[in-house]
C-alpha cells in the first residue's frame, strides 16, 4: 500500500501490486481516498480498510518534511528484508535533494521499483543489498 499527503494535506492510498483499489472512493487519479478529519487517517482505520497484516508494506510518501518516504513493515516482512534496507532506501529516493530534482512522482517510483526487486530476491544473509 501507498499513501501520499498531497497539498490539500489529505491522505491518500493505493495498492501496489497492480495499482487496484479494493475499496473506498477513487478519484480522478485512480487514489483512493480515505482521509479522516483534518487530513489525519487513523492507524486502526488504515488497518481495518487496507486490512494490513504482518506481511502488508505501508509506505507513505510526505514532502512535509526533509525525506519524503516513511516505512511501517509488517513482522513477516521484516524477518525477510533488513532493516538496513529501509534507511538505506529512504536516504537514496527520498532525500530532498533527489525529489526535488526529479520529482515526487519520480521518488515514490523508484522506491516501488527497488521494493519490488528487493523481495524477489532470494531470502540470506545478503539480500537486498543494493538499493536498485
Amino acid at each position: 500500500m501507498i499513501g501520499r499527503v498531497n497539498d490539500s494535506n489529505r491522505v491518500s492510498e493505493s495498492e501496489v501490486n497492480d495499482g487496484s483499489v479494493n475499496g473506498g472512493s477513487v478519484n480522478d487519479g485512480g487514489v483512493a481516498d480515505n482521509g479522516g478529519r483534518d487530513g489525519c487517517v487513523d492507524d486502526n482505520a488504515i488497518k481495518d480498510f487496507w486490512q494490513v497484516d504482518d506481511s502488508t508494506i505501508v509506505f507513505m510518501a510526505d514532502p512535509t518534511f526533509g525525506n519524503i518516504l516513511n516505512f511501517n513493515v509488517g513482522a513477516m516482512v521484516d524477518l525477510d528484508i533488513p532493516r538496513s534496507f529501509w534507511s538505506r532506501l529512504a536516504g537514496k529516493y527520498g532525500n530532498m535533494f533527489y525529489w526535488k530534482e526529479k520529482g515526487e512522482d519520480a521518488s515514490i517510483e523508484a522506491a516501488v521499483m527497488a521494493i519490488s526487486s528487493c523481495l524477489r530476491e532470494p531470502v540470506g544473509p545478503n539480500n537486498c543489498a543494493e538499493i536498485k
